[in-house]
């Protein structure tokens, strides 16, 4: 166990990590609570594909595990946007429908770097 943890924790997987998470909070700086408008959702879903493309164009190898890494940090960074708003009572849900929704314009991004390169 202690050797994939080793193996995972290469540079650019934190670097997918932190510009996942930086880019949720940049994002909730700018609509706010993502899930309340369509205006957030279109802007946020938007800028995931975008960076998951630029994040996955990077290099054919660790593709996948540099689009998880950044999946996996703007969750995070959704998680501190949430809670600085005040979550709620149905907030695992609310984080749950955010998971399965962002995780769609990071797979196509990841989709057309490939097709691309």
């Amino acid at each position: 166990m202690a050797r994939q943890v080793k193996t995972y924790l290469r540079p650019e997987h934190v670097i997918s990590l932190s510009i996942g998470f930086g880019s949720a909070i940049v994002l909730h700086g700018v609509t706010g609570w993502w899930l309340n408008s369509d205006f957030g959702v279109a802007v946020t879903l938007s800028a995931q594909f975008v960076v998951s493309l630029l994040v996955a164009s990077w290099s054919t190898r660790g593709r996948r595990e540099r689009a998880m890494s950044l999946w996996v940090g703007s969750l995070a960074g959704m998680v501190i946007a949430l809670f600085s708003v005040g979550q709620g009572t149905i907030w695992p849900l609310v984080l749950i429908i955010a998971g399965v929704v962002t995780a769609a314009p990071v797979l196509a991004g990841v989709a057309v770097a490939s097709m691309l390169t």
